[in-house]
């Protein structure tokens, strides 16, 4: 059949209906690890028995399950998986690599063998020959009649099914720079992406039962557009997408390209009423970057925060994080503690606003070019020439050589840089959003060598020394007095005195008074509170204000809402 007649049934197929759909939170979010079928049985004890893993994500080869043409062994493989996952009381995702990752057989049955240079020395299909496109979309139905074999109850207990196309879980067909020698197998992209498609809908018609997929797809969003993701959208009541870069460290380059669609899909998700959820990795090739290694808990700890912040509902860290976990612990703490906050902010038990800045060279508002030098990714000197103007705050270049490179290469920096190109520009937040942090607090980089003192922000003096947070307006509905637990993490350093302040409903109140003891620690003060009302009164809209009272300045980390009343429950 034509390809582009298949495409346009696929752009054609039935839409979703999700009025049901609204209310549903995230099932079982948290660490995921993920592992090759094939090491499972090996590393289990470590996986199920781990308090940190919440979910486990088994990447199978698809020569794993169809070793010999027409041997299916989904029951035996996936069913082993179930029984051993269900039994530790931790949920289980799937992933199938094809591609390069195909059976051996297909080779002795007509299909084209594609042989690369350039990159990794693997085996590739063509992928657009019939006997390949047979033999796969074989496999496709065939795992689509397993499935919806499959009990409520082990349908409930798989999370997701992550769809690869090509070369790994990537969105092409061959991986990196990888080329095929024979240029008769080179595939446009225009219809690479006509084909993933075309793939999507052949897993979403083998696993249609009652209306949607008897388990919800996953895919690379990575190169995605908007016909990708509203074809996503149409077709789906609920479906997760990988983000490459979000959970895979926390100063990368280029993320404000990232992020603008991925809030996009996440607004239309929202009013379509279908169901989101996103996951990401950090993985064994990040942890043996120089930078990594230079504080592998603090750089853990940090990506949790992007993790959070950018709303992955499953984070990827990678075996050998879970098998010796004791540098990673904070970081696994703090992202399990929170995820379950994503999402509607009337049913999150937490709200947190972690302060940070990045300097970013392709700012031109806050550093014009006649001052700074023309904003080009290759303009060196204006990096540095920004910079300087923060070196008295402790920010730092560590690796020179990658300032401005793309965001895949700027994971290989040496050491850590706070100034990048199209980086991510201010804090961490969920829910809690400091209001104009820029002019009412000022920036502070590796104040000392903690997990805390990467990034503060303290009082600027100038601006009537007072920190401003507003709290998400659904996050309660309600201009009843709220109980709630305020956590602020600050450096007890000096003799700086301030205060927390919010609004009772009859004026400013003061949740108490700290006198800095000069111990040089880092130290969490809880505040506890029974009449805190969250209607935006107080000065610049707020509904949180740490005040600064006299003496020295102070080092703030990170301010963090708890409920303590009930929590809203999801359907």
């Amino acid at each position: 059949m034509n390809r582009v007649f298949i495409l346009l049934l696929v752009l054609l197929s039935v839409k979703v209906h999700a009025q049901a759909i609204a209310q549903r939170s995230v099932a079982h979010p948290g660490i995921t690890p993920y592992i090759n079928y094939n090491a499972f049985d090996r590393n289990k004890d470590h996986l199920l028995s781990s308090p940190h893993v919440k979910n486990v994500l088994v990447i199978f080869h698809w020569r794993d399950l169809e070793p010999t043409p027409g041997g299916f062994v989904f029951e035996e493989a996936i069913g082993h998986l179930l029984k051993e996952t269900k039994k530790a009381g931790v949920g289980l995702a799937l992933k199938f690599w094809v591609g390069p990752s195909s059976p051996e057989w297909l080779y002795e049955n007509g299909v084209p063998l594609v042989e690369v240079t350039g990159g990794a020395d693997w085996k590739y299909p063509y992928y657009f020959s019939k006997e390949y496109e047979r033999y796969f979309y074989r496999f496709i139905d065939e795992f689509g009649k397993y499935a919806k074999k499959l009990s409520a109850e082990d349908l409930k207990h798989i999370h997701f099914l992550q769809v690869c196309e090509g070369s790994t879980g990537d969105t092409g067909p061959y991986q990196g720079a990888s080329k095929p020698i024979n240029e008769a197998y080179e595939i446009e992209k225009e219809d690479w992406m006509d084909y993933r498609m075309e793939v999507w809908e052949k897993y979403r018609t083998a696993m249609w039962k009652d209306g949607r997929t008897v388990l919800p797809m996953l895919f690379t969003d990575d190169g995605n557009t908007d016909r990708e993701r509203d074809w996503q959208l149409a077709n789906l009541s609920e479906f997760g997408v990988k983000k490459g870069q979000f959970a895979h460290g926390y100063n990368h380059n280029y993320f404000l390209r990232l992020m603008d669609p991925w809030q996009n899909l996440q607004d239309k998700a929202r009013q379509k009423g279908v169901l989101l959820m996103a996951r990401g990795e950090f993985d064994n090739i990040l942890l043996r970057q120089d930078w990594v290694k230079e504080d592998l808990a603090l750089v853990f700890y940090w990506s949790a925060l992007s993790a959070l912040f950018h709303d992955i509902n499953y984070w990827n860290p990678a075996i050998s994080i879970i098998k010796d976990p004791e540098l990673f612990l904070d970081g696994l703490d703090m992202y399990n503690t929170h995820v379950s906050s994503l999402g509607d902010p009337f049913q999150a038990p937490l709200a947190f606003c972690a302060m940070r800045r990045m300097l970013d060279a392709a700012d031109t508002e806050t550093f014009p070019e006649n001052i700074y030098g023309k904003a080009n990714p290759k303009n060196e000197d204006r990096f540095k020439k920004i910079l300087s103007g923060f070196a008295s705050k402790g920010a730092k270049i560590g690796d020179d050589t990658k300032l401005g490179v793309g965001p895949i290469v700027s994971r290989t920096r040496k050491s850590d840089n706070d100034i990048g190109w199209m980086v991510y520009r201010g804090n961490f937040f969920k829910h809690l959003e400091q209001i104009e942090p820029e002019t009412t607090s000022e920036a502070y980089w590796n104040v000392d060598t903690t997990k805390y003192g990467r990034f503060v922000r303290a009082f600027k003096k100038d601006s009537h020394s007072q920190m401003y947070f507003s709290l998400d307006k659904q996050f309660f509905q309600s201009e009843e007095p709220q109980g709630v637990c305020i956590s602020v993490i600050y450096k007890d350093s000096g003799n700086g005195n301030w205060e927390l302040l919010y609004n009772n409903g009859q004026k400013v109140a003061s949740a108490g008074k700290i006198e800095n003891a000069g111990t040089d620690k880092w130290v969490e003060k809880v505040f506890t509170i029974q009449d805190a009302v969250f209607n935006g009164k107080l000065d610049k809209s707020a509904d949180l204000i740490l005040k600064h009272i006299g003496g020295d300045n102070t080092f703030f980390h990170l301010i963090e809402l708890e409920r303590t009343g009930n929590v809203i429950k999801s359907n």
